[in-house]
């Protein structure tokens, strides 16, 4: 028999005409439009039922044998994950909040499996995920068109250096979509560096899940970070040992995360085994001239040590991104052909009499006025300056030069304490911007201690005799930042006080004197509003000492 004769191709499924009755090399018959098509026997993928699924099936391999039927072997079912199906439509609300999962009490994970569906397995102490078991409220849900894809809220195709379970798809998801300032920084800077590196992808996870832990306070977002931290702990252990990656930009972004980890979670210790190591790389590399090729990261370097000694008030180990600084700042002058001094004409100096002219916080309340001059000119021009790019090139050089700057022990001279009272409460509005712009790992509780201390031991009503608004809008920042802390009744009463001396009688007219110093339309609105009921109720009540007999 020849080849010919003894290979047939596979005639595929017969038609009504044929079915059964062609012997083997026998040509086909009947036109050739009316066969079925390969195509044309796929099932399609649907979002409804299982049942209509096989009912489909059926019938398109109705009359058609076992053995000649196409399989899909490979065959994937697409269906639309249930955290991300649409909200029923109510007449009340327009918008429903998202329920996602809870990082909860449970410990098992959550992973895909071959069929498409969520499976859970059993509770391993090593596993990193969010169980789905607990529902919560997120953030309003944006209505979405049904696709047989299960369209989503972030880009289902992306490529990541690890294996993305279903919590690191939890955690990206927030980062792409979450509202809140610290997100917005991972997500438009800190995300780029971490795509380029296994270790410094796991930290940014973990860094993500801390912050996460912070802003919801759920306590399994915590344990996930310190997993997903030991896996970045040991992947550049590992590492280091190799001589020719252990000073690379991916090894310097990993440590910087790990730093960003020990801020955020206040770990002092940690921070000075991590920024030391940091030194120590960027030494070996060369200095701090090797990053300039990569901005991005040389502006991560010099944050996350500037957030340290920020936890401590102490000098910053590494130097700030000056050159950076400089040419951000030129470029904006030279664009809209502003002189080198940008301030507004005039320009109200009310700390002058409190402040020499050469000292260190003459030159800081200068750039703070050009500073806000800026925003004022982006607000102007419907440009958003709420962002960490405004906090690194014009707010974080002012607070390297003020950090770290105080006596070492109580100032015991007028002089001395008003310019360190003055100092601690510009570190606490620069904190304030910091904060509300995204900056990472910021806290006032050192400064807000400080400041009471100060406050509270020295005879400031002779002291700042000269200088009375400067001492009251100190105050008054320190009571804004005073909220829900063990002070907070203590700022309160000590501003009315204060405010008091000085002749003022209502919240409006304190207000208004503490506006003269530098100030930020809207940037405190909601601590004023928290801080005015209690206020009034001690300025009404010296109103009534003063006039009772």
């Amino acid at each position: 028999m020849s080849s010919k004769s003894g290979h047939t191709a596979n005639p595929g499924p017969a038609s009504d005409g044929d079915a059964g009755a062609r012997l083997p090399g026998q040509p086909r018959r009947g036109p050739p439009s009316l066969r079925p098509k390969p195509a044309a026997l796929r099932p399609a993928a649907t979002t409804g039922p299982q049942e209509s699924e096989k009912e489909v099936r059926k019938r398109l391999m109705q009359g058609i044998p076992k053995a000649r039927r196409w399989v899909i072997r490979n065959r994937i079912e697409l269906t639309l994950p249930p955290e991300f199906s649409q909200p029923p439509i109510s007449d009340k609300s327009d918008i429903a909040p998202v329920r996602m999962p809870e990082i909860g009490r449970q410990g098992g994970r959550v992973i895909q499996s071959l069929g498409g569906s969520l499976v859970v397995p059993p509770k391993s102490e090593n596993a990193i995920g969010f169980p789905l078991a607990q529902n919560y409220p997120i953030t309003p849900i944006i209505p979405h068109p049904r696709t047989v894809l299960g369209a989503g809220r972030v880009d289902p195709f992306p490529s990541y250096p690890i294996r993305v379970s279903y919590d690191a798809k939890y955690l990206l998801d927030q980062v792409y979509t979450g509202s809140d300032p610290r997100l917005k920084t991972f997500r438009d800077f800190w995300l780029s560096t971490a795509l380029k590196d296994p270790a410094t992808f796991h930290q940014f996870l973990s860094n993500v899940s801390l912050n996460l832990y912070q802003i919801q306070g759920l306590t399994r977002s915590k344990t996930v970070s310190v997993e997903h931290h030991a896996i970045a702990l040991r992947t550049v252990n590992s590492i280091l040992s190799d001589p020719t990656c252990n000073t690379t930009d991916a090894m310097i972004s990993s440590i910087v995360n790990f730093v960003c980890y020990c801020v955020c979670r206040e770990d002092l210790a940690g921070f000075d085994v991590h920024i030391d190591g940091l030194a120590n790389i960027i030494r070996l590399r060369g200095g701090m001239q090797t990053l300039d090729h990569n901005p991005t990261l040389r502006c991560m370097v010099s944050g996350v040590d500037l957030g340290g000694a920020c936890r401590r008030d102490s000098r910053p180990k590494l130097p700030g991104p000056d050159r950076l600084v400089q040419g951000i700042q030129g470029a904006f002058r030279d664009k809209l052909k502003l002189p080198s001094n940008h301030l507004p004409s005039p320009s109200p100096r009310p700390w002058a009499n409190a402040i020499p002219r050469d000292h260190i916080l003459t030159k800081a309340f200068d750039d703070l006025l050009r500073a806000i001059n800026y925003t004022k000119i982006r607000k102007a021009r419907n440009e958003d300056w709420i962002e960490v790019r405004f906090i690194v090139f014009w707010i974080d050089p002012i607070i390297y030069n003020v950090l770290g700057q105080g006596p070492e022990t109580q100032p015991s001279d007028g002089p001395s304490a008003v310019q360190e009272t003055t100092r601690i409460g510009l570190i606490l509005f620069l904190f304030k911007l910091r904060r509300v712009c995204g900056q990472l790992g910021v806290s006032t509780t050192l400064f807000v201690k400080k400041l009471k201390t100060l406050a509270s031991t020295m005879a400031w009503k002779t002291l700042w005799s000269a200088c009375e608004p400067l001492l009251l809008w100190v105050l008054f920042i320190g009571m804004l930042e005073s909220w829900r802390t063990e002070d907070e009744d203590w700022y309160t009463e000590t501003t009315a006080m204060a405010a008091h001396w000085m002749g003022l009688r209502s919240w409006d007219d304190t207000s208004k004197a503490v506006k003269q110093f530098p100030w930020i339309d809207g940037l405190f609105d909601d601590e004023c509003e928290r801080s005015r009921a209690g206020f009034q109720s001690i300025m009404s009540t010296l109103e009534e000492d003063v006039l009772s007999p």
